[in-house]
């Protein structure tokens, strides 16, 4: 599936869900510790290389729709033979849709700061603003699954070449939240 086609079927998937009669949704201060594995394939100037990752992060309900959630992704993707590592910290905004029974859609954008290696070689600083969709499955009192696809635009510095790269990826979790739903 091509990136539109997929962008396609998570805003069909989203906005049917979050249409469906909604439930109470998490309140003002509720706290979740999520933790995820990554599954990316990234393009840079023509070429192309996949990768995987593992995430974890702490989300914040400021409403009880908005939550803030920094992060620290590592990660590592594989080209030609040759393997490159990163590691990050990531600052997202996440909008919670209304809860649907056991589903919690949501909508993510943030930004992120790292850094990224290849050989034991330091290439050199990058941004990597995000965006992305996905949902929780709520399976547990105090625990849900959790996935998401995702866009990412990771630019390296000036040292680095100024390269720019387009990243797809998908994440699977667990989400825990200590007071439960």
């Amino acid at each position: 599936m091509n990136v539109r086609g997929m962008v396609m079927a998570v805003t069909v998937a989203l906005t049917f869900v979050a249409t469906s009669a909604a439930a109470v949704p998490l309140g003002k201060g509720t706290s979740e510790l999520s933790g995820f594995v990554g599954f990316k394939s990234t393009s840079t100037s023509g070429t192309s290389a996949s990768g995987v990752s593992l995430d974890a992060e702490y989300g914040y309900f400021l409403t009880p729709n908005w939550e803030i959630a920094p992060g620290i992704e590592i990660g590592s993707e594989s080209h030609n033979g040759s393997t490159a590592s990163d590691h990050a910290g990531l600052l997202s905004g996440i909008y919670n849709f209304p809860r649907s029974g056991d589903l919690i859609p949501y909508a993510r954008a943030g930004i992120g700061f790292g850094r990224t290696s290849s050989g034991g070689t330091s290439i050199g600083f990058m941004t990597l603003p995000q965006v992305g969709a996905g949902v929780r499955y709520i399976k547990w009192k105090t625990a849900a699954a959790n996935g998401c696809v995702y866009y990412q635009r990771t630019e390296l510095s000036k040292r680095a070449g100024n390269a720019t790269s387009n990243t797809i990826g998908v994440r699977v979790g667990v989400s825990w939240f200590p007071k439960g739903f």
